[in-house]
């Protein structure tokens, strides 16, 4: 998908507004490959080339009348066919026409304006990136580079995301990446898991992470210690960390959440609890691949923190936040969730983390996250994937899946000791509708004390 089509689809649809209408629209595309393995074999092989068109349709009663707008949504898919998708456009303004009448007035619907988000942004930006990817036909011989059970999913190409409005915003993003997310499987049931991902297939890079796998699985060949419930020294795993900080986008960086008491950070902000001067965690679009507009077209800073040495900064305002609230909107998605998230180093070595351990748990992965207590910001989950019993610093044995529950504010407040000066990125691979965009940037973390029930 070009930029120049969507802007065309755009320009059509905005000349056959009036004064008392508006929209704005959005585009995500992809043309990617996906390929599945089981047992290092092919399961499953594909091609998905996908766009959907969305528009936000506004009307009001007069053109001074700014409180009294209605607003509908709706989408189709692109054919790339201009004539073709032009009718369809048409056919949605018809239909939003029409049912936009029987539907109450918005009282905090933000009309479209030419400056909402960062105030020194660009209203048009156009972003192209290629990507150094494996050529189709030679995936599988690529990836498949081991005699042990390899299970996962590679899938790369090209993603779009775009957006425009009536009042003369336009943004449009495409990248070239991949993303393999796989595991290597026991015999006994136990796995490790691993991923790759970024616009450049590295063979060695990859080689070197199955290789780092294929000798912690021998480890998890051992049998499996049952820990009693309790707490424990714990160290995470960078994809631990970027597991739990995922949290904050479920209603803790969200002004909506906050001023209507579901905030987990409401304790933070009130000052009865409190981080670690050593977390800090600031949205940056400069680290992560992703655009900075949202489906308005309002930008967001090039950088946002949100915690600074343990200190709340800022938290996701959306323009309908914003209206509601009488805040100033920066550029947030509906949401309000967290979309470039860099957490901040610390001194720790990665290589050092079995000695800074000691004795103690180390978590590779956590998995089912979810709040137990949101007010409270303590979250429950469970151990999976070479989660390992550690001591005097060497690794012993693989741990029998436990569930913890605990607070952000003890796991990266009072019990945090410090993060790893290493940080990796660990990109979203959820492919729901469409391949997700993005990742996650973290450190290592080790924690002095961490709570597990069963």
């Amino acid at each position: 998908m070009k930029s120049e089509y969507f802007e065309s689809l755009c320009q059509d649809l905005f000349k056959q507004l009036n004064g008392d209408e508006a929209a704005t629209v959005s585009l995500t595309a992809e043309d990617s490959e996906f390929v599945r393995l089981n047992h290092a074999k092919v399961r499953q092989t594909g091609l998905v080339q996908d766009a959907k068109f969305a528009v936000k349709y506004y009307n009001r009663q007069n053109s001074n009348s700014s409180g009294h707008t209605r607003e509908l949504e709706c989408a189709f898919s692109l054919t790339g066919n201009r004539e073709v998708d032009g009718e369809g456009l048409k056919n949605r303004l018809a239909f939003c026409r029409k049912e936009i009448q029987g539907l109450p007035v918005q009282p905090f619907s933000q009309w479209p304006v030419a400056s909402v988000g960062a105030a020194t942004a660009s209203s048009r930006s156009v972003t192209e990136k290629k990507g150094q990817l494996l050529p189709r036909g030679k995936v599988v011989e690529t990836l498949i580079k081991t005699d042990k059970d390899l299970t996962g999913i590679y899938q790369a190409g090209q993603q779009v995301r775009a957006a425009a409005s009536s009042a003369g915003l336009y943004h449009f993003f495409s990248n070239e990446n991949y993303n393999f997310d796989f595991s290597l499987i026991h015999p006994n049931e136990r796995a490790v898991k691993c991923e790759v991902a970024g616009t450049a297939f590295d063979v060695s890079a990859y080689e070197k992470e199955l290789e780092r796998a294929e000798k912690q699985l021998e480890l998890l060949a051992k049998p499996g210690k049952k820990l009693a419930k309790g707490d424990y020294r714990v160290f995470m795993a960078p994809s631990a960390v970027a597991e739990l900080v995922h949290m904050f986008s479920w209603g803790a960086v969200s002004e909506a959440a906050m001023r209507q008491g579901e905030c987990a950070l409401r304790k933070l902000k009130e000052g009865t609890e409190s981080f670690s001067p050593k977390f800090s965690l600031i949205e940056d679009f400069r680290q992560v691949e992703v655009p900075r507009f949202n489906s308005q077209g309002e930008l967001a800073p090039e950088s946002l923190p949100l915690i600074l040495e343990g200190k709340l900064q800022n938290l996701w305002r959306s323009a309908r936040t914003a209206k509601e609230y009488g805040v100033v909107a920066n550029g947030a998605v509906d949401g309000e969730g967290l979309r470039a998230p860099v957490v901040g180093a610390g001194s720790l070595s990665i290589d050092d983390a079995y000695r800074d351990l000691g004795t103690g748990v180390y978590l590779s992965n956590l998995h089912y996250l979810n709040w137990s207590d949101q007010v409270a910001a303590r979250v429950t989950g469970l151990t999976r994937y070479a989660c390992l019993w550690v001591e005097n610093g060497v690794p012993v044995c693989p741990i029998e899946t436990m569930r913890w529950d605990d607070t952000l504010f003890r796991l990266l407040g009072s019990e945090l000791l410090d993060f790893t000066k290493e940080q990796s990125m660990n990109p979203t691979s959820q492919s729901y509708e469409f391949r997700a965009v993005g990742g996650l940037k973290a450190p290592g973390a080790l924690i002095r004390s961490m709570h597990f029930t069963l």
